[in-house]
Formats: C-alpha cells, sequence, structure tokens
C-alpha cells in the first residue's frame, strides 16, 4: 500500500524563505533611499544646508500656495496701481541681495504668511491680462479696465538662482473687485 503524503517539501519552504528574504531587503533598501531624499527638518545654524533637496522643494511649494490663497483674499487692489500694467514685489531680499525697502503705502503683505527662513527672495509679479475683456472705470467711465490680474509667485533659496532658476513657481488669476 502506498502512502500519499500532503505538504510542502523541506526545499520547497527554504526556497520560499529565500524569495521573501529578498523581497523585504529590496523594499526596506527602497523606503531608506526614499527617506534619504526626502529628508528631516534639522534645526540649527546649518539647518538649510542640511535639508534634501524634496524637503525644500515641499516647503517652497507649500507656503507659495499659502501666499496665493492669502492674495486670493485680500486681493491685489492696494498692490499695484491701477493704472500701472504690471508690477513686481520682491522681499525679504532683492535679487542684488539688498533687503527690500518698505513700500511707501502700506502694503498687505505685512500680515501675510512669512517666508520661510530657507529662501532669501521671494517674488510676486502681477501683471493685467491682455487677452480678457475690458471693463469701464467706475470712477471714471472714459478709461477702461482689464478684468483679469495674473499673479505668479517664484521662491529662490539665494539671490544667486535669481531671477533665471527659482526653486518653486506657483501662478493664479484674479478677477478685478469692484
Amino acid at each position: 500500500m502506498r502512502s500519499c503524503t500532503r505538504g510542502f517539501s523541506f526545499l520547497e519552504v527554504m526556497i520560499a524563505l529565500v524569495l521573501v528574504s529578498v523581497a523585504l531587503v529590496a523594499s526596506l533598501r527602497l523606503t531608506v533611499a526614499v527617506l534619504g531624499v526626502v529628508g528631516k527638518n534639522p534645526s540649527g545654524a546649518a539647518a538649510a544646508s542640511e535639508q534634501k533637496p524634496a524637503r525644500l522643494r515641499s516647503v517652497a511649494a507649500s507656503w507659495a500656495q499659502a501666499e496665493l490663497e492669502f492674495i486670493k483674499q485680500i486681493g491685489f487692489d492696494n498692490a499695484c496701481a491701477p493704472s500701472a500694467e504690471s508690477c513686481v514685489i520682491e522681499f525679504p531680499r532683492n535679487c542684488r541681495g539688498e533687503t527690500s525697502p518698505p513700500p511707501s503705502p502700506p502694503s498687505p503683505y505685512d500680515v501675510g504668511p512669512l517666508p520661510p527662513p530657507d529662501f532669501r527672495v521671494v517674488r510676486i509679479s502681477v501683471t493685467w491680462d491682455p487677452k480678457t475683456p475690458m471693463m469701464p472705470n467706475p470712477d471714471n467711465p472714459s478709461e477702461l479696465w482689464s478684468l483679469l490680474r495674473l499673479v505668479r509667485v517664484d521662491v529662490f533659496r539665494d539671490e544667486a538662482d535669481c531671477p533665471a532658476r527659482p526653486l518653486v513657481t506657483a501662478s493664479t488669476s484674479l478677477s478685478r473687485r469692484r
């Protein structure tokens, strides 16, 4: 009489353990590599130089989005002259490395989100969209205003990156408030 044994042989169990071990080691190496790219937020004097590029980009993108949301809430009616075709606001430093002087009219950005200390230059550019229809100025009907403002926020690590290589660029558009 023959007996049939069911189950795995010792060799099959050993091969399965080796395959599971290889997969586990490969996934741990991938996890360590991803964490090495993202990095953490170190503290101290050398914090900015120690941060990984992905972390810096994430911080810059988060701040740029917060700034655009703040700009949408306050509008640009008092940041740029209505007759000006465009304006550029740079802070806390400009591309030449000089601390930006305070503007003569009160700036709406004094109460907005502060840029992270790792970024030395932030540039906000406001232009009027020439493709949108014009509307009459309520105060002076003979004068026409564009309806849409285009807003662009560029975040730079330092003055050497200005103006050609922003770390992050974010854009939005705003309609004119009446």
